[in-house]
């Protein structure tokens, strides 16, 4: 009840106000005392009847809060327990009632002790210890025994508090059965697959390993002890084929995932994993765990890869050599006619020193057709005595433009004497490679490519590593870029390994370089330190034959007076052979289609000396004509000429009677030089 003053001095206004407005108000007797005594005993009932009033009210809302608090306790959805000094329950809600099996009048004055596996019991003793010595939250599980016998996985939950000057512990208990039933069950599951050929580890949704088999061990080289209680992502540096939110999206709402991932092991290798994951759920549908099985398919993923490259080299030799047939003969008809206008051209004139320009673009275009067909292994490897030094200048010409001007050439080329039996092509296509190389690992920072060339002898007892005792030029590639890692210098060889990005290289550069140095009986070394760039030695056996050297009186052209029959269906072609041979002397008639040419040779067979003819035509192949005339008459002399075909090379036309094969494009003086080999053989 209200004590304080102006409390009472404003309830008692109110009483006077309500008794002065009654209506049943007594009469006033006579007599001031009274008078007085009256109203003052009204008064005071209207005071206690309005305090009476306000009790009321306070208690009403009292026990509203009382039976809330009491629901919420008592229906909470786990058990709540309180110990006081001895260890006895002095309360319980009816959650910790239900968990136990037992009514509250039955628990209640109990010790809690009763209702714990006898192998657990020390666990709860040196719970309420810990929980006494310190104030902070403590938890421990526990297996607890129902009043019907049975047992049943809890979590206590403790914290120590005074009330009233008497020590008590407020302790949460949960169920955590089916928690503990799905754990086991997801390492009974686990232990099952122990043994097999996959990788198998358990993570809690927190990502942290829990679970790490024999051969996850073995894959990534980390020791059990080491994995657990590591995030995968971070211990694998897991790379995801998609984003990690949709991932994860996916995992969580379908409860299972499979794909690639990409993952580093202990010793820095990275490898690829089909990896299929399950979410693991318990009886609430609430997740407890992801089970993750992944296979190593690193090889698997190579050969794939492997297999892609060569469906696409094989489609650029495909390419390549539709290119060069149409380009050869582009540059057929820029040779011939610019060779011919340089002829007619007065000596030291403009017009003759433009001429003879278009005529070097050309064959040096004619050159570059067959590089591109040498990569792909679409042109014969041509041997001759070689000097490297000469590769090597004209190859640092071209390579020149492309590098950035961080980076330096220096070269030392103290061999320039002497030969090597090489193929040209294949030879720069070697020096163009290393020197790529050693600018990819320059690219960021700049630094110095150094090329050097010089005599090695390997004595005669000393023939080991692959190289015979002799005589070799040696050629050595040294940048000064990062290096490459002790861990993959014995594989920069194999086909198709590369450490460039996807789209920077096809690991194919280092493995052809290879394969051309073995072809030329040659030898090829690599030493490299990581942050102290790498050099590559090539060591190529050189030979005492020496090649001819042509003067000028032995290059003349040779000419003649005998009958060509010439048929290509390229117009400027016909206009440009007929107007080269006729030059060299020669009585020329020309066809643009091949079946009019073979209707003209039957008419009269011994018309005609000699027949040239381009391979593919239109109507008929030049092969099938060859045959047609040679039918007719079996000595009749036959050049072939093409810019490229895949149905014929030198071996199958001669196999045809043909009597020589020869590449578009030739110079004046390589027609004329076939030409009489052929009428002179």
């Amino acid at each position: 009840m209200p004590t304080d003053p102006k409390h009472i001095r404003a309830l008692r206004q109110k009483a006077e106000k309500a008794l002065l407005e009654a209506p049943e108000k007594p009469a006033l007797m006579s007599g001031t005392d009274l008078q007085g005594l009256v109203h003052e005993l009204s008064v005071h009932q209207i005071e206690l009847e309005m305090q009476n009033e306000e009790l009321r009210r306070s208690q009403e809302q009292l026990e509203e809060s009382r039976t809330e608090y009491a629901d919420l306790y008592d229906f909470a959805p786990v058990g709540y327990l309180t110990f006081d000094a001895k260890g006895l329950i002095s309360r319980a809600n009816l959650t910790a009632c239900g968990l136990l099996g037992i009514e509250r009048s039955l628990l209640l004055k109990k010790p809690f002790a009763i209702f714990i596996h006898p192998e657990s019991r020390d666990l709860f003793h040196f719970h309420r210890q810990k929980v006494v010595e310190i104030t902070t939250t403590q938890a421990c599980q526990l297996v607890l025994k129902r009043k019907d016998g049975t047992f049943f996985d809890a979590r206590l939950e403790s914290v120590a508090v005074q009330f009233h000057g008497n020590a008590l512990i407020r302790t949460v208990l949960t169920d955590i059965t089916e928690h503990k039933r799905a754990d086991q069950a997801l390492r009974r599951q686990a232990d099952l697959l122990e043994l097999a050929h996959c990788a198998i580890l358990v993570r809690d949704l927190e990502s942290r390993i829990t679970f790490w088999n024999a051969r996850a061990e073995a894959l990534y080289g980390w020791a059990k002890a080491e994995a657990i209680g590591n995030v995968t992502d971070t211990l694998l540096k897991t790379r995801f084929p998609v984003p990690f939110d949709e991932y994860m999206a996916a995992l969580t709402k379908e409860g299972r995932w499979e794909g690639d991932l990409v993952h580093r092991t202990k010793a820095g290798r990275q490898i690829t994993v089909l990896s299929r994951q399950a979410l693991e759920k318990d009886a609430a549908g609430k997740p407890l765990a992801i089970l993750e099985i992944n296979l190593d398919i690193t090889e698997a993923r190579r050969m794939e890869a492997q297999l892609r490259q060569a469906h696409k080299m094989e489609a650029l030799g495909t390419l390549a050599g539709g290119i060069a047939h149409d380009f050869n003969n582009i540059l057929a008809a820029i040779i011939g006619f610019s060779e011919m206008a340089r002829d007619k051209t007065p000596e030291g004139s403009p017009a003759r020193l433009h001429m003879e320009r278009v005529f070097g673009a050309g064959v040096r275009g004619r050159e570059l057709v067959k590089r591109i067909l040498a990569f792909s292994r679409q042109a014969e490897q041509q041997k001759h005595p070689l000097k490297i030094a000469r590769v090597v200048k004209e190859t640092l010409k071209l390579l020149r433009a492309s590098l950035p001007s961080t980076i330096h050439i220096r070269t030392n080329l103290r061999s320039e004497a002497g030969f090597v039996l090489a193929d040209p092509t294949q030879m720069q296509e070697v020096i163009m490679n290393l020197c790529t190389n050693g600018a990819y690992a320059m690219r960021e920072k700049g630094g110095t490519l150094e090329i050097e060339l010089s005599d090695h002898r390997v004595p005669p007892s000393n023939g080991s590593g692959g190289m015979k005792p002799g005589l070799y030029s040696k050629l050595v590639v040294r940048d000064s870029g990062a290096g490459i890692p002790a861990d993959i210098v014995d594989r920069i060889f194999d086909p198709f390994f590369t450490t460039k990005e996807q789209a920077e290289g096809t690991g194919l550069g280092l493995s052809v370089v290879h394969g051309i140095v073995k072809q030329h009986d040659g030898h090829i070394t690599v030493e490299s330190e990581p942050g102290s760039g790498s050099t590559f030695t090539v060591y190529l056996p050189k030979i005492t034959e020496q090649p001819e050297v042509k003067t000028v009186g032995e290059a003349s052209i040779p000419t003649g007076r005998e009958r060509i029959l010439f048929i290509d269906d390229e117009g400027d072609l016909v206009e440009m052979g007929t107007e080269m041979l006729t030059d060299l002397g020669y009585f020329v008639t020309s066809k643009t289609g091949a079946r009019e040419a073979l209707a003209l040779f039957r008419l009269d067979p011994s018309r005609f000396d000699l027949v040239i003819t381009d391979q593919t035509m239109p109507e008929m192949t030049g092969t099938d004509l060859a045959k047609e005339i040679l039918a007719i008459r079996g000595d009749m002399p036959i050049i072939m000429c093409t810019g490229f075909s895949y149905a014929v090379d030198a071996d199958k036309a001669k196999a045809a009677g043909i009597k020589a094969f020869a590449m578009k494009p030739l110079t004046k003086g390589e027609i004329a030089k076939t030409i009489r080999k052929v009428l002179d053989g």
